[in-house]
């Protein structure tokens, strides 16, 4: 039995509380064709297909996957969009698209 004390002296505790970390996690990795496609969001050449998955988590390890699904996931602004067929796809990228990096003028 586990005793707590308080300003009026001892009180016996009747529950036990077990937290137990545990939860929903979800992965996103990319998968599909390797088309560069243009982000409706942001409008940089950086959606790609991937494939997004739930997984339910004990102590931080994935142990029972729960649902997956196709989506289209832009690297920059983190646009995510289901992929299906029938429904809305991002134009593909034409020509030679660069991101700009930061360098800075020394």
């Amino acid at each position: 039995m586990l005793w707590a004390c308080c300003a009026f002296g001892y009180q016996k505790r009747t529950t036990t509380e077990l937290r137990i970390p545990g939860g929903l996690q979800q992965k996103v990795k990319p998968a599909g064709d390797s088309d560069v496609r243009v982000c409706p969001n942001c409008h940089n050449a950086s959606v790609f297909s991937a494939k997004k998955s739930e997984w339910f988590t004990l102590f931080f390890i994935p142990l029972i996957p729960f649902s997956s699904k196709r989506v289209w996931v832009c690297q920059i602004c983190r646009w995510i969009a289901p992929h299906a067929a029938g429904q809305f796809e991002p134009a593909v990228a034409h020509g030679v698209f660069i991101q700009p990096s930061y360098q800075p003028g020394y």
